[in-house]
């Protein structure tokens, strides 16, 4: 793909993106209509998480390319690890100690269940159950470090495409095959959940694979239409019968449906973005928001619990209550910090 020195338009979109995992973490729309909140959450916000896996594997892209020689790759990818793990670790710590603080003083859970569960969490998913994207993102390019060869991007592509099939056909509850049994209760005995870099790497890699190999443009109302259909698709096979075929089939359209969205970012002209501060600052902003959006939702607890609302009756208003203050946040924070010296020490 051309070497645009900016990507305006993925900027803007991961910064929505950012804001649609906030309304996943509030449970947007279940305290106004249960069906309005499946439809939402299936067609909506499932895609916002794999944009952002194949953003990341598009930027980091340069790192593998702009030499040949093993050492100065692999001094690139421990550059841009322990750069993430910087903010990960700073926020995993808060937010691991606040969950352990919510489950045993709001929710009266005994101290030695809990800290169990949370370090079991903390192992194979996320601290206290978020930045799980962060974790598997830091588990890829840990994997990278170790394995990765000049222009070697294919085999691994497809070994991760593999694994991300996998969920698909392990279920016998949900049509998949019955002697995937055993394999799927060992797996969630131990990982607990699908969020982590076993199945999402496929995400990752297809940035890698769109950054190296992409070389004409697509107009993006053949995109669109492309993206249509493929919706289209998408609900026709959650409303038929479930078997290893159409796991498959729905499977693959999810992916195919989260590249699609990226594909489009990519070919919409920078033109399009209004020049502005927001459109030059929407990179830091979903930086922020999502590794702050926990931070706003217990903050929002505390002032529900307060008033004497409870979170789960009024999770639309919460998540209006978290948008505002990470806007507010995000922008006073980027707008103070003329020198980025606290942006590199928190994100």
């Amino acid at each position: 793909m051309s070497n645009k020195e900016y990507y305006y338009e993925i900027d803007m979109i991961k910064l929505l993106c950012a804001f649609i995992v906030v309304s996943i973490h509030t449970t947007l729309f279940m305290d106004i209509n249960p069906q309005l909140y499946y439809i939402y959450g299936n067609y909506v916000t499932r895609f916002a998480v794999p944009f952002f896996f194949i953003s990341s594997g598009f930027f980091f892209t340069p790192l593998l390319s702009n030499s040949a020689e093993p050492k100065a790759i692999r001094s690139n990818i421990k550059r841009y690890f322990l750069r993430l793990l910087r903010p990960f670790v700073l926020w995993g710590v808060c937010y691991f100690i606040l969950s352990v603080l919510e489950d045993v003083v709001i929710e009266h859970n005994a101290v030695k269940t809990v800290l169990w569960e949370k370090f079991h969490l903390l192992l194979v998913e996320s601290p206290g159950g978020g930045l799980w994207y962060v974790y598997a993102v830091l588990w890829i390019t840990a994997f990278l470090f170790v394995f990765y060869k000049h222009k070697r991007e294919i085999p691994f592509f497809i070994i991760s495409f593999v694994l991300f099939l996998i969920p698909s056909i392990w279920n016998p509850s949900s049509g998949g095959l019955t002697f995937m049994q055993p394999v799927y209760d060992a797996y969630y005995k131990v990982f607990l959940s699908e969020r982590n870099c076993i199945f999402y790497a496929a995400y990752f890699f297809t940035g890698i694979i769109l950054y190296n190999y992409l070389k004409r443009k697509i107009a993006v109302w053949k995109l669109l239409l492309i993206q249509a259909a493929l919706y289209l698709a998408f609900v026709l096979l959650c409303n038929i019968e479930k078997n290893v075929f159409v796991n498959l089939l729905q499977q693959m359209n999810k992916y195919f449906i989260a590249t699609g969205w990226f594909l489009i970012a990519l070919h919409i002209s920078n033109k399009c973005i209004r020049q502005g501060w927001l459109r030059d600052n929407a990179r830091k902003m979903s930086t922020i928001v999502y590794f702050t959006h926990f931070m706003s939702i217990y903050l929002v607890k505390i002032v529900l619990k307060i008033i004497g609302l409870k979170f789960d009756n009024c999770c639309s208003l919460a998540f209006v209550f978290c948008t505002i203050i990470l806007i507010v946040y995000s922008v006073v924070f980027i707008k103070l910090d003329k020198k980025k010296k606290a942006i590199r020490l928190l994100y």
